[in-house]
């Protein structure tokens, strides 16, 4: 359960102003890890922390999130300096998430093209749509009542996950929600695919950090 080495782990700290930071993990000893000096996510700014200071990790493992506290216990002074953290036992290691493709909130809208079969006709169209959430499986929709669209769609577009990125995607439309029935909107599941990894890393890791910050919001 514990990061391995070379793994990208997360800091939450109430010492720099509620920034959510990134680390990698340098080296896991008997009693420590080892992690270089951590950044904020978004600005590349560089942090670091003194001894004895109380830090909260969050860190994706075998399909799981988990999350752990611990503190700063040494720092070094090499080519590369280090952060040493108290290695936690395994049993104050939380796992918060059971799977990696945990759903986090995302509104916004987006113009997507969907293409249709219709019997042996394909039609496309643009659409406004409205996103509900988001995972690295796929995204949750809502939509007009009125629009054209099925279980078995094509979905592709474009998704600001945050305002420097902008992650292209093709999906199907695999289910349609209860929610809206009744009401003037539709809603579907929309599932990803021919995603390659390294965009699948960014929305995985676009879902870590929204979930750390609603926490937080949910705490003060």
């Amino acid at each position: 359960m514990l990061p391995k080495t070379n793994e990208i782990i997360y800091i939450e700290s109430g010492l720099v102003d509620n920034k959510i930071l990134k680390t990698v993990v340098s080296e896991v000893t008997s009693d420590a890890i080892l992690v270089m000096l951590p950044v904020e996510e978004g600005t590349g700014r560089i942090r670091t922390f003194f001894i004895d200071d109380v830090l909260i990790i969050s860190y994706p493992s075998n399909g799981c999130q988990y999350r752990f506290k611990t503190k700063v216990i040494d720092k070094t002074n090499d080519v590369i300096p280090l952060l040493c953290l108290q290695k936690p036992e395994e049993k104050n290691i939380k796992r918060i998430q059971r799977r990696m493709s945990f759903r986090v909130p995302l509104s916004s809208k987006i113009v997507a093209n969907i293409e249709k079969t219709r019997g042996e006709r394909i039609e496309n169209e643009e659409l406004e749509i409205n996103l509900l959430d988001i995972s690295e499986g796929g995204i949750r929709i809502s939509c007009d009542k009125s629009y054209d669209i099925e279980i078995g769609d094509k979905i592709t577009g474009n998704l600001e996950i945050t305002d420097e990125e902008i992650i292209p995607f093709e999906a199907n439309i695999v289910r349609r929600a209860e929610e809206g029935r009744l009401l003037d909107y539709k809603q579907f599941g929309i599932q990803f695919h021919n995603m390659n990894t390294i965009v699948r890393q960014k929305i995985i890791r676009f879902c870590i950090m929204r979930q750390i910050e609603l926490r937080k919001k949910l705490m003060m």
